[in-house]
């Protein structure tokens, strides 16, 4: 007799390619015997696909490439009673790992049906640290990340470890990680990076891949992740789109913004106006009925308003009286104060840009064991890049493609096969408004004024324009083998990096002071001459195996080995001539385990050890492209107007590429107890996680800074040399803490507490160290730490007159985001020993009053002259690096949403979002550098209270 077992499973283990799922586990009889030769039968309830397998001797199977979606499941052994489920949901990257025990067919003569699974089952099998998030979560979770839109990034901030980041086109930070090239982002297990410069690929608003209605699920896993994935130390990041099913859905919607439904930023006079418009459209299903389905999105961003507000010091009418001719030209770009009785102004900025974001996907099931699936999206971003002044104003035009191909096939029972070929690109042109500054008959050709105690005037970087092209095929084979579950493949990629950046071509001209900007006595001019066009090329390999051992029912241990060859970046016209050895001992061994304590699947302790590498960044590299013989730069000590360049130093301001430069990578190690609570959807982590950070890359200037003097370098013929390394290091240690639990139908809670240390002595490739001959003086807390990171996360379908059309329906949302504020040094506006303008100010006692006022952070202790503080020429400032820390950030979010039933097809969703909602001024960093009169003062905040509306129809 058959017999058929069927279990609801919820989201479990992260593991799989990560636009698919996994279902795995081993059969036992009532005496807890495996049962080999069981077959197991999962069928997709939206498309009817039915996929099989089969228990092998020890009892094992798997079946693994399962879209995202709800299941049923049966098991059938002859002499077993059947079990029958209809309700199996699998989330992205999900390996859900369970014991099947059958009953003998002559005991009961009922189906006994498992309708849930312990919340904790989700941990049982795996040491790999991270979460999934189903589709109500990616649909109601208010979204808004910081003014840029509906962002998957919200998302990320509910994982332990993950934290805030400063950095532009890099959102977070994951475990003490860089923000930078640490992470890889994945839409349907296809690569969506920049590999230039270590981003994310999509630029625009929201920097978001695809539109977060056409998103079915997201994974991402922080810590400990297997063997199969590579080109990360940080974190591996996937959304998964969602797929059309045997009956057409769709969804008609818009998201309403605008100002007079906002509060007034802290820092403003006025409420900044705001218009934001986003409709958008999403259709799928069937074109061949259990075959062949289609799905495809498309959403519109306007957005007429301000991208961020601040507070800015400028010149006063009576330092404007005092210009000195040669400078008048320049007043112009600085607008008068509007803060009665100070020096500055507080204004808007307008930034009006428009990105539509598109996607088409279609799924064939050719066969029950062969899918094919190819998915195309696309993002525009097209406007003004608005200054705080408006003579950093560029026009930009961005866009990137992405598109990937796969092939997931079920060789027999046993053996499962997926192939995949992505192709991404990615293109930005931007066009400064003003590319000279002033009047170059008077003040000379200059395109950036930097002049300490005022904001920056102009840009650095006039024009650019980059494109790039990355290619991927990666082929994965699974193979169930007794009490083995080995898995192996590998994933070669072919970059190309076109690029222009006409760097400083128009010059630098750099003021120690206000004073000596109106006295027009500049400190240096610098000003490149040449071509930066460069074609770069690159290949990458990766290949690894994998092998999930069940020692014991209670034991799995997680066993990997990968190999990454990242390639050395090669000019296709042999432009670049500078290189290094390539680096062929990347081995990234992995390992992890979990143990279910005492066999009862109550507490689990899971861990592992595990190395992880990352790619030098492309442009890292192609920063040589700014030294002779391509681009001269010329530089001038204390120049004259208006020909800056008069007696100027040649070949100046070069890069040198370490010939034994290395690929950063990462030791990662945690150890985690997961215990059930009060009922069986209530889990309790804690966990020890940590990490070294060994060969990060920077920059340094081994023969001295812009401001020393030619005759005090050690080569007085070369100038300023930018050296390219890999020779910063950084630790982690962490203890991260996690709560999920669900009430009823009702109440869903997510909370996550970190409390770690962040440590380095360069946190970005672009830091200088203070002192070139003693670089641990920089060791301290990294730039992005942040001791204290909390988030709280409840969702609440308010069960009242439930079945009523026009009384219920209602549902709350609460998320509150906290943390500690950002580290940051305190610059005495001095050069260091070898003429870099980062020296840091002098440890006196009592020389530094800390007492918060308001935006008055910290300020000079009444008495102390500045120069008390500055550390003598030639000597490094005593005070450490980052010793001083910037406000603490909390926003509580609410969102309150009514469904109609409009017939029994169609329903309209309305909602209502407050971001801020407690509009809790959110200051950000003060002003740190002793030689602005507004030292120790916070000028610029984060937004306060927005409100976001929205109208969504349904069927």
């Amino acid at each position: 007799m058959k017999r058929t077992v069927i279990c609801f499973f919820l989201p479990a283990l992260l593991s799989a390619q990560g636009n698919t799922a996994s279902l795995s586990g081993i059969v036992v009889d009532p005496s807890d015997q495996i049962v080999p030769g069981a077959l197991i039968k999962i069928t997709q309830t939206a498309t009817g696909v039915e996929r099989r397998a089969e228990s092998g001797d020890g009892g094992v199977f798997r079946i693994s490439g399962l879209p995202v979606g709800f299941y049923s499941v049966t098991v059938e052994k002859d002499g077993f009673k059947p079990y029958i489920l209809q309700a199996l949901e699998l989330l992205a990257g999900q390996e859900v790992t369970r014991r099947f025990r059958l009953q003998l067919s002559e005991l009961r003569a009922d189906i006994a049906v498992l309708d849930s699974i312990a919340e904790i089952e989700r941990v049982s099998a795996n040491g790999t640290r991270g979460t999934a998030f189903n589709p109500k979560e990616v649909a109601n979770i208010p979204m808004f990340a910081g003014g840029t839109g509906r962002n998957y990034r919200v998302l990320a901030f509910q994982t332990p470890g993950v934290g805030a980041a400063m950095a532009a086109h890099a959102p977070f930070t994951v475990s003490g990680n860089r923000p930078i090239a640490a992470v890889n982002t994945m839409v349907d297990s296809a690569e969506y990076n920049d590999p230039v410069s270590g981003n994310l690929l999509g630029r625009g608003l929201t920097e978001q891949p695809v539109s977060m209605e056409t998103v079915e699920s997201m994974e991402m896993q922080t810590s400990n992740f297997k063997a199969e994935f590579g080109r990360a130390t940080g974190a591996v990041v996937n959304l998964v789109t969602r797929q059309g099913t045997n009956a057409w859905h769709g969804s008609a919607y818009h998201f309403f913004q605008n100002e007079v439904l906002n509060a007034r930023n802290p820092l403003l006079t006025d409420r900044a106006p705001l218009r934001v418009n986003m409709p958008g459209l999403t259709l799928g299903g069937p074109l061949l009925p259990n075959r062949w389905f289609f799905f495809g999105g498309y959403e519109l961003n306007v957005r007429n308003a301000y991208r961020s507000s601040s507070t800015i010091t400028t010149l006063t009418e009576a330092e404007r009286a005092l210009a000195a001719p040669a400078v008048r030209p320049f007043l112009q770009y600085f607008p008068l104060p509007n803060i009665a009785g100070t020096n500055l102004n507080s204004a808007a900025i307008p930034s009006p840009t428009t990105t539509p974001t598109g996607i088409l996907r279609t799924d064939y099931q050719l066969t029950p064991s062969h899918r094919l699936m190819a998915r195309a999206n696309w993002v525009n971003a097209i406007g003004l890049t608005r200054d705080r002044l408006p003579a950093g104003d560029a026009e930009t035009n961005n866009f990137s493609r992405s598109a990937v191909l796969s092939s997931d096939s079920a060789l027999g029972l046993q053996w499962f096969h997926q192939a995949r070929f992505t192709y991404s690109t990615f293109y930005s042109r931007v066009l400064p408004s003003n590319p000279s500054l002033g009047n170059p008959a008077i003040n000379g050709q200059v395109g950036l004024l930097l002049i300490t105690g005022l904001p920056r005037v102009g840009t650095f970087i006039p024009p650019t324009e980059t494109r790039f092209h990355n290619y991927t095929v990666a082929d994965d084979l699974t193979h169930t083998a007794g009490r083995h579950i080995l898995k192996l493949g590998g994933i070669g990629r072919l970059i190309q990096y076109n690029s222009t950046s006409d760097r400083n071509f128009n010059g630098a001209l750099v003021f120690p002071s206000v004073a000596a900007f109106l006295a027009a006595q500049p400190l240096t001019y610098s000003r490149a001459i040449g071509n930066s066009r460069i074609d770069q090329r690159n290949k990458e390999l990766g290949v690894y195996i994998q092998d999930d051992w069940r020692v014991l029912r209670s034991l799995t241990l997680n066993l990997g080995l990968r190999y990454e060859y990242y390639g050395v970046p090669y000019e296709k016209y042999g432009r670049l001539t500078q290189t290094y050895i390539p680096d062929r001992n990347n081995l990234a061994p992995r390992f992890g385990f979990a143990w279910d304590i005492l066999g009862r699947t109550k507490t689990v302790m899971r861990g592992g050890y595990g190395v992880f590498y990352a790619p030098l960044q492309l442009d890292f590299i192609a920063q040589s492209r700014f030294s002779p013989p391509l681009v001269t730069t010329f530089s001038r000590f204390r120049p004259t107007f208006p020909d800056l360049l008069a007696g100027a130093t040649i070949g100046s301001d070069r890069y040198a590429v370490d010939g034994l430069l290395r690929n950063p990578y990462t030791q990662n190690w945690n150890l985690t107890v997961e215990r059930e609570l009060w009922n069986r959807d209530a889990v309790l982590s804690l966990g020890y996680v940590g990490n070294r950070g060994i060969r990060l890359p920077r920059s340094t200037r081994p023969n001295g800074g812009e401001n020393l003097p030619p005759n005090l370098r050690p080569d007085p013929a070369s100038g300023v040399v930018t050296y390219l390394t890999s020779g910063v290091s950084s630790t982690y240690h962490s203890l991260q803490a996690a709560l999920r639990s669900r009430f009823g139908p009702w109440i869903s809670l997510r909370a996550t507490y970190t409390w770690s240390a962040a440590i380095d002595n360069a946190s970005d490739t672009s830091l200088l160290p203070v002192d070139e001959r003693n670089q641990r003086l920089d060791r301290a807390r990294a730039d992005f730490d942040q001791p204290h990171l909390l988030t709280l996360y409840a969702l609440y379908d308010l069960p009242w007159a439930g079945k009523n059309r026009w009384l219920g329906g209602w549902q709350v949302v609460t998320l509150l985001f906290g943390r500690s504020g950002m580290p940051f040094s305190l610059l005495a506006n001095a050069n260091n020993p070898f003429g870099t303008l980062n020296n840091r100010i002098n440890h006196l006692p009592g020389t530094i009053d800390r007492t918060r006022r308001g935006s008055q952070w910290f300020s000079l202790a009444p008495g102390v002259m500045p120069a008390q503080v500055v550390p003598t020429p030639g000597t490094v400032g005593t005070l450490g690096r980052n010793t001083e820390r910037a406000p603490n950030y909390l926003d509580l979010s609410l969102s309150l949403q009514k469904s109609f039933l409009i017939s029994e097809r169609w329903r309209a969703l309305f909602r209502a979002e407050a971001f801020n909602s407690l509009n809790r001024p959110n200051y950000e960093l003060p002003i740190n550098n002793l030689g602005n009169v507004l030292f120790g003062r916070i000028l610029t905040a984060q937004d306060p209270r927005q409100v976001q509306l929205m109208l969504k129809l349904v069927f």
